[in-house]
């Protein structure tokens, strides 16, 4: 299992002081915000963290920047999604693409926890081939919006996105309606109906 240990300590809070501060415990995924495909998959979690487990940041903010540099990791690599596990607490530890897909499906509980345990049983080195092979593909099968999605209202606390909630509070423009919704790339639009994280049908 790939697990990767922090050689200093990540930073508690993200670098903007007025965005949301994460509470101890919880796990943090780190997604490509313009990706179709990983923008469904926080939906997806949305949908289904009853025990609020989650918070979110894009590959494109500053905090996930500060964050994984911490790591050693560069927010860069947008085809790789990680997920901070235990934020805060002594155990906290950082996986990432396949690792990362199966630590989330765990902290769901119940029936994807199943799944997850099954799925382990899989050499890494399968499932990451995998990963990576959709990965190469996402922005083709299920589309790229032109800027990171804002999250609908009701659930912007769940997201540590600092610059999108200073744009948004400063009026800016960030190319995503405030209903959650992002421009998507025309075609692949047409194929699935792209909806933001928590929001309606992107434009």
């Amino acid at each position: 299992m790939q697990l990767t240990t922090s050689p200093v300590a990540p930073p508690s809070r993200p670098a903007n002081g007025d965005a949301p501060s994460p509470p101890a415990g919880v796990d943090i995924l780190f997604y490509d915000g313009l990706c179709g495909l990983c923008n469904g998959v926080v939906r997806f979690l949305l949908g289904r963290d009853r025990a609020d487990r989650f918070r979110y940041a894009s590959l494109q903010s500053e905090f996930a920047r500060a964050t994984l540099a911490g790591y050693g990791e560069d927010a860069g690599q947008l085809s790789t999604v990680f997920l901070i596990q235990n934020f805060g607490l002594p155990e906290q530890r950082l996986v990432r693409r396949s690792r990362a897909a199966l630590g989330a499906m765990r902290r769901l509980g119940g029936g994807w926890t199943l799944v997850a345990i099954l799925l382990s049983a899989v050499p890494p080195i399968l499932l990451d081939a995998g990963y990576r092979l959709v990965a190469r593909g996402r922005y083709a099968l299920f589309g790229r919006y032109d800027s990171c999605p804002i999250p609908a209202p009701q659930h912007r606390h769940l997201f540590l996105d600092s610059a999108v909630d200073s744009a948004t509070e400063a009026g800016v423009d960030t190319g995503a309606r405030s209903t959650g919704a992002g421009s998507v790339s025309r075609a692949a639009d047409d194929r699935h109906g792209k909806v933001a994280p928590g929001g309606g049908p992107a434009a």
